[in-house]
């Protein structure tokens, strides 16, 4: 007979079956190869990965995964089709660093309809950009918020440290695929005013500062861009500071190409206007960013794409719906709800012990709470050590040390910082980390009150919460040293038989009579159905032993005579 496979097993299978599945690549009819394109484009076979909603650690993953499959099947180029408002900045830079140092593939981004904030930053990254019609790029000043303050104000200085390595990334980019540094650093900081020169006789184009205006012209340029009314005179300050500067320069692989004018270039040439002010961040839409050389055509379906590359078959690569399902599950509400079902499962399983339910329900909770994140890379080992470690705490307090002790409280703050750990993505020490780490403590307390009151709630309805009257009792007895130590006390179920009707584990519930009573065992864990003798009460529950094998015949539930 073929052995059944338990069902943890199976459900370990399924869920890894579905983390490796992927949607049948999807190839679009396309017509011939267009004549005409140049042969640093040209490309046979384009690979297009949609990349929708916020950036995080799933959209990574997914990426990675998605252009790597590609590759191996021959594509020539992957395109990422962008439609995203932006999101997370790790994530954002690990997929920047994948685009330019791992992907071993030509790589091209597709902004259809926005690339706003990540999502500018990873279309800049790439080896080309184009656009659809109406399509917009841009805002990529870092932000901090979390769900319960929103949208934060930085101090100057935080915000200096958290733009240093977008300004980077961007100059790298600008340096890599010919934009103009500037340019796509006002994308990012709001120091940068620029104004647009091109050359009088010749293709070129340059987007200036106040100061490298001054230096050209030997005078302040034009402000037509400026806040309110009475526009004040521009700063011919740099619009870095120049450490800011010099951290930026030493992270460049590649040396800056771009030229700088001085009085002999007046003549050379001329003002187009002010693109940007003081305080704005750069936003371009199609027409603006084929303009200033940001955007090399308009797309707007596959045929069009495919003619852009000259290629012959254009092939898209789905997100898989496993991906979607850990995205979802790693959302700050669901999360929330997670460590909620824990923490006051945990508390009505201690209410109520042997019935198993709210127990299985906290661990089934605590099992998605770490396996999602852990999935996406958004959780650290400590996390999950100190979890399990604040468990095994409190379960010697509640099996081996009954009564609230160091065990049990170490546990319980080991368990909650654990949590907490869970729910926090950003970078320690930065405001983001504290506002997350702010969320996920008042989650966690909320969780406690809404736990302690159910507990108290259900522990009224079956007879007592046997650890808050440990509790209160250890109190008692540890008040007045010269006070005889606590006993059981006697009734009228003293030395009579029963049977566990569920597991003792220590604590679960005993039939007297056809009546369930709760009751404890006082040595080790009994099985449900197995015969107990009644030694008494303490703490509102029954304390029990085992009898000895063969003495399921005497369980009558009648008195014992010695």
């Amino acid at each position: 007979m073929v052995a059944k496979m338990p069902l943890m097993t199976t459900m370990l299978n399924m869920i890894l079956l579905c983390l490796v599945m992927t949607q049948v690549p999807v190839e679009e009819p396309v017509g011939n190869q267009s004549p005409g394109v140049p042969p640093s484009r040209q490309a046979s076979q384009v690979a297009v990965i949609d990349v929708s909603g916020p950036i995080d650690r799933v959209t990574e993953q997914s990426i990675r995964r998605r252009a790597l499959l590609a590759i191996d099947e021959g594509a020539d180029v992957v395109v990422l089709e962008l439609d995203t408002p932006g999101g997370d900045l790790e994530a954002t830079l690990d997929i920047c660093r994948f685009l330019k140092q791992e992907s071993k593939s030509r790589t091209g981004a597709w902004v259809n309809a926005e690339a706003y904030s990540a999502g500018a930053i990873i279309a800049l990254a790439t080896d080309g950009v184009v656009m659809a019609s109406g399509a917009r790029m841009g805002d990529a000043a870092p932000i901090q918020g979390s769900p319960i303050t929103g949208i934060l104000q930085l101090p100057a200085t935080e915000r200096a440290k958290i733009e240093s390595p977008v300004l980077a990334e961007v100059v790298d980019s600008a340096r890599r695929n010919g934009y103009d540094e500037k340019l796509v650093q006002s994308m990012v900081s709001v120091r940068f005013a620029l104004w647009e020169l091109e050359e009088i006789d010749g293709p070129g184009r340059i987007f200036v500062d106040a100061n490298e205006y001054g230096r050209i012209y030997g005078e302040s340029p034009p402000l037509d861009r400026a806040r309110g009314s009475q526009p004040t005179v521009p700063s011919d300050a740099p619009p870095l500071e120049a450490e800011t500067m010099e951290t930026i320069d030493l992270l460049q692989d590649i040396n800056p190409d771009r030229p700088k004018l001085g009085p002999e270039d007046a003549s050379s040439w001329r003002l187009l206007g002010q693109v940007i002010g003081d305080e704005e961040l750069l936003v371009v839409n199609t027409d603006e960013a084929r303009r200033m050389a940001l955007a090399g055509g308009v797309v707007e379906n596959d045929q069009e794409l495919a003619r852009w590359y000259g290629a012959t078959r254009v092939v898209r690569y789905q997100q898989s719906w496993a991906e979607s399902l850990v995205r979802f599950l790693t959302s700050w509400p669901i999360q929330a709800i997670l460590v909620g079902i824990v923490v006051i499962g945990f508390f009505l399983e201690i209410a109520a012990p042997g019935t198993s339910i709210f127990g299985g329900a906290a661990l089934l909770a605590l099992a998605v709470l770490i396996g999602a994140p852990m999935l996406s890379g958004m959780t650290d080992w400590w996390d999950i050590l100190l979890i399990f470690t604040g468990l095994f705490l409190i379960g010697i307090e509640i099996v081996l040390l009954p009564g609230i002790g160091v065990a049990g409280i170490l546990g319980a703050v080991s368990l909650i910082v654990g949590l907490a750990g869970v729910m926090v993505t950003a970078d320690m020490g930065t405001s983001e980390a504290n506002n997350q780490v702010t969320a996920a403590i008042i989650a966690i307390l909320g969780a406690c009150l809404l736990g302690g009151v159910g507990a108290w709630w259900l522990s009224r309805q079956t007879g007592g919460f046997w650890l808050f009257n440990r509790m209160i009792l250890d109190a008692q007895s540890g008040q007045v040293e010269t006070m005889a130590p606590v006993a059981s006390t006697k009734l009228e179920y003293t030395g009579r038989t029963a049977l566990a009707a569920t597991d003792l584990r220590p604590s679960g519930r005993i039939d007297i009579d056809g009546a369930l009573r709760a009751a404890r065992s006082t040595v080790g864990w009994i099985d449900s159905g197995s015969p107990v003798r009644i030694l008494g009460e303490f703490g509102g529950e029954l304390e029990v032993e085992p009898l000895g094998e063969g003495a399921e015949e005497d369980v009558t539930g009648r008195t014992e005579t010695t």
